[in-house]
């Protein structure tokens, strides 16, 4: 469960933006089909973390019916407060009673709304957890130690912290950390990833949650870790962490080297994406039209891992083929027709997310979803039915 070795793909992860109570995406996820063999690759994904902070919470308090609830608990206890995390809180609830904090960010001007991430709570145990950088630092300055407070109390056993690291997938090294010209090592840990950089061992770990960013790597053999915690866009800061252990660990004043490097590949990338889908678009055939009357589109349908989809008549375009598609809470997004029984979503969207339609005797049955970055591994898309 917690070394994404699960098979089942990311998916799951659109359920997260969605609920807001852990039993409604427990009982969905339940329907998820994995898109690989138990246990024989790394599908990266955060509702199996859900669950585990589930079994904890279970474990610890089996009275409580809410078993997050008692997760954020039972973590703060066990964990945060012995380790002297003072700041340290495990909620988005709890972290937007603070009154000093950093607030999530678009860009450098664009402030985004105070309540954008309620949604983590559900599945608190993926990624809930906020403190300050004092108190990051002192959590690194644990990991170097081997599950040791600088006080010398010893929260973890060493077999226990040894399993926390240990290698369990091997991964594409360039995926997750450069290497300085030595040869490439990295696998997944329990929520790590261990590579090798210069010929050093690091251990490191990002996430993001909407306008803010967390990443850390740490050097176990110097005892030197770096945190870097911003707001705005995901702009790969572990290339970051790269830089400063040139500077402070191995000596080597090329500044920002990986970050604009990896910034410039990222922009690369994109333009790679971009250039795909403008020439998917050009070769399309514009002169077929749906076989089916687009008002009888029009509605909810429902996938038993994922819930409800709603399409209904675009509100910003005039076009008869213009749909536009809403995941629950999601915000909208449109859908222009691509061909045939195909709508796809603009190429000023910058995301390749299409809805085909199946139809019995001009009838819409239902309609098959894929997009970048959630189906990418499902062969045939995921299916939903028409309400």
């Amino acid at each position: 469960m917690l070394s994404h070795r699960m098979g089942l793909s990311r998916v799951g992860d659109i359920i997260m933006d969605k609920y807001n109570k852990t039993a409604d995406m427990r009982a969905l996820l339940a329907n998820l089909e994995p898109s690989e063999e138990f246990r024989t690759s790394f599908k990266y994904n955060n509702h199996m973390y859900m669950y585990a902070g589930d079994l904890v919470g279970k474990l610890m308090d089996p009275s409580n019916p809410n078993p997050t609830e008692s997760w954020m608990k039972a973590v703060k206890d066990v964990v945060l407060n012995p380790v002297g995390l003072e700041s340290a809180v495990a909620s988005d609830k709890e972290f937007r009673k603070l009154s000093n904090i950093a607030l999530a960010h678009a860009d450098s001007k664009t402030v985004l709304p105070e309540d954008i991430n309620t949604w983590l709570d559900p599945v608190a145990p993926a990624g809930s957890i906020s403190m300050n950088i004092k108190d990051r630092l002192r959590w690194v300055e644990f990991l170097i130690n081997k599950g040791t407070t600088s006080d010398g109390k010893t929260i973890l056993k060493p077999e226990t912290f040894q399993q926390l690291f240990a290698p369990s997938n091997l991964l594409p090294t360039e995926t997750y950390m450069l290497t300085g010209g030595t040869p490439p090592i990295s696998a997944a840990g329990l929520g790590a990833i261990r590579s090798t950089y210069k010929g050093e061992t690091v251990i490191s770990h990002g996430g993001n949650v909407q306008g803010s960013v967390s990443k850390t790597c740490f050097f176990p053999d110097r005892k030197f870790g770096i945190v870097s915690l911003y707001t705005g866009k995901n702009f790969g800061s572990l290339n970051f962490c790269c830089d400063i252990a040139d500077r402070l660990l191995f000596k080597d004043s090329k500044t920002l080297k990986y970050s604009l490097e990896y910034m410039k590949n990222q922009k690369d990338v994109s333009a790679k994406q971009l250039k795909a889908l403008q020439d998917e678009f050009n070769g399309r055939n514009k002169d077929t039209k749906p076989s089916f009357d687009i008002n009888t589109s029009l509605g909810g349908y429902f996938h038993p891992a994922i819930g409800s989809i709603v399409l209904k008549k675009s509100s910003t375009q005039n076009s008869l083929f213009q749909l536009d598609l809403k995941v629950d809470i999601l915000p909208a997004f449109p859908m222009v027709h691509f061909e045939h029984d195909r709508f796809a979503a603009p190429i000023e969207f910058g995301q390749n997310v299409t809805v085909t339609f199946k139809t019995d005797k001009k009838l819409v049955q239902g309609f098959v979803f894929r997009g970048n970055g959630f189906t990418d591994d499902i062969k045939d898309g995921l299916y939903f039915t028409k309400l």
